[in-house]
């Protein structure tokens, strides 16, 4: 079995944005890895003051078109895994706020990420309806032009 990762999407942010993230997509699971504090810090400046010049998580989802597998993700971090069989459901919610991503386990379990980057929405639709058809949905997204367009 190939262990590389297809795609990384982020960032992302959990616990009222308390929390940033990237996530590495691969066909028999997904890897949510954790900012550490300093990259946190460093996208929340870059986010509300725009002083940091890029979102330091961009180097780490870049290595995924090298072919990285899970042994090449930063160490000492808590990642969460999600084991693609032991995943429920994949749900894309549409939000005026923040478009969020929601990870439901069999277990009963769910993690809910928020989407930083509102304009990215769409080839992350794109791509979890391609890795993860069976388990993925949408919830919320207009459907008529004049819809998408006011959810702008």
């Amino acid at each position: 079995m190939d262990d590389h990762f297809i795609a990384a999407i982020g960032p992302c942010w959990s616990n009222w944005a308390g929390r940033s993230w990237s996530l590495f997509l691969a066909p028999d699971r997904i890897i949510a890895v954790p900012y550490s504090c300093r990259e946190s810090l460093q996208l929340g400046l870059r986010f509300s003051v725009h002083v940091w010049p890029r979102d330091p998580g961009e180097d780490a989802r870049a290595l995924v078109q090298r072919g990285i597998d899970e042994e090449a993700l930063p160490r000492g971090r808590r990642f969460r895994r999600y084991p693609v069989h032991l995943v429920r459901s994949i749900t894309l919610q549409s939000n005026n706020l923040a478009n969020t991503l929601a990870i439901r386990k069999v277990s009963g379990e769910e993690d809910v990420y928020a989407i930083a980057l509102h304009h990215e929405t769409d080839a992350y639709r794109e791509l979890f309806a391609d890795l993860y058809p069976s388990l993925y949905t949408e919830m919320d997204f207009p459907t008529s032009s004049l819809g998408r367009l006011l959810r702008k």
